[in-house]
């Protein structure tokens, strides 16, 4: 038996990728501008759109990441990379419900 084994771990982490550290900055820029286009809601749309495509491509980066390691444990913050796309789809409804109501208002001037 070798005592002087000694394991090593290593953080999986966005600043470790340089793609994935570019696409979760992204998202998050994303997800700022489109809070403040509420008087544009098709672009409001589009970028949550995209906002939220590039959240997935994230994680299937990071679990094509995962898969470099032999043994390991998953974070709490893990979750919020997997709620990040749900927050976008709630936001996508709110946006569609209030572009619905905005066209109905417009029909009974």
């Amino acid at each position: 038996m070798a005592a002087d084994q000694t394991k090593t771990f290593t953080s999986l982490t966005a600043a470790g990728n340089l793609v994935i550290l570019i696409f979760t900055a992204a998202t998050g820029i994303a997800a700022l501008i489109a809070v403040f286009l509420y008087k544009n809601r098709k672009l409001q749309m589009r970028i949550s759109l995209m906002a939220m495509l590039v959240s997935l491509l994230t994680i299937l980066l990071y679990y094509n990441q995962t898969r470099h390691f032999a043994e390991g444990t998953y974070d709490l913050t893990a979750l919020l990379a997997l709620a990040v796309p749900v927050f976008f789809i709630l936001a996508l409804r709110g946006i569609y419900k209030d572009q619905k109501l905005v066209k109905s208002l417009d029909r009974l001037r």
